[in-house]
């Protein structure tokens, strides 16, 4: 069995805010997105698509859609770059 590939991020928006530091945080930042209490639910796809970069950050690298997120790359662009699956 491999490990899978990861390289560690914040997320910030109002339903998570915290590092993402492995495939299982990864899954709790899609269930957060996906819980109907909160509305509107999002899909990985719009999390991926619509998550940018904040540019006034460091490392690791902070993801979002806190107002300060809004550089050009977008969270798939990351996972494409680090080889991670979402």
């Amino acid at each position: 069995m491999t490990t899978p590939t990861w390289t560690r991020f914040w997320f910030e928006s109002n339903r998570f805010f915290n590092y993402v530091n492995s495939p299982e945080d990864w899954e709790k930042v899609k269930a957060a997105f996906a819980d109907p209490e909160w509305q509107p639910t999002s899909t990985v796809d719009e999390l991926l698509d619509k998550a940018k970069v904040c540019p006034r950050e460091g490392k690791p690298p902070k993801y979002g859609f806190a107002i300060e997120c809004d550089g050009d790359k977008t969270l798939r662009e990351f996972f494409a770059e680090n080889g991670m699956a979402a």
